[in-house]
């Protein structure tokens, strides 16, 4: 049997695809049919999230815990099937281009054992009585971080230490350093 679905893939404007928050995700998503294919819905998604998950404890004295965040979902409908009609993609190439805006106070992308922060789009052919079609495409954003937002790291800030030195009966004085900074951050 051949595949009804040649190709399903998301291709951004940039390669590799890393993005600045704030700034504008552009690309498109590209679908080849090669038999006409009954669906009820073509679309497309775009998320970003954070999962983390740990657990605390020790033995047989462990609570896990999770926590999810969503910081935004954006969803593009390409095509859907309309009361009492039949959605059917004839065998072509489908090419939809799509423009996703970041908030400008998304954090950045990172992946570590507990969890991750993750941007991504997401599209699907939803098919009627059958198995659906999806494709899924990562991006990087990197988030801004304001160091004057925070009151506390526009503090100025001061260390100091002092140390004697010693050679079998002779000690120095103490010898003072100060490290200064007009700005914690």
């Amino acid at each position: 049997k051949m595949p009804i679905v040649d190709a399903f893939e998301i291709v951004y404007d940039r390669n590799p695809a890393v993005y600045y928050a704030g700034e504008k995700v552009n690309g498109y998503v590209r679908l080849v049919v090669s038999q006409p294919l009954k669906c009820n819905m073509f679309k497309l998604m775009a998320i970003g999230d954070t999962y983390v998950n740990w657990t605390e404890g020790s033995g047989n004295s462990t609570n896990t815990s999770s926590h999810h965040e969503q910081y935004f979902v954006y969803e593009t409908i390409y095509l859907a099937k309309q009361m009492g009609q039949d959605l059917v993609l004839a065998p072509r190439e489908y090419s939809h281009q799509f423009q996703i805006t970041l908030p400008s106070d998304v954090p950045s992308s990172v992946h570590w054992r507990e969890g991750r922060t993750k941007y991504y789009c997401s599209a699907v052919v939803e098919v009627q009585n059958s198995s659906s079609y999806y494709a899924i495409q990562s991006y990087t954003v990197i988030g801004h971080l304001d160091l004057n937002m925070n009151p506390q790291w526009r503090m100025p800030i001061e260390h100091s230490e002092s140390n004697t030195f010693c050679c079998c009966c002779c000690k120095s004085d103490p010898v003072t350093g100060t490290f200064r900074m007009r700005k914690s951050a």
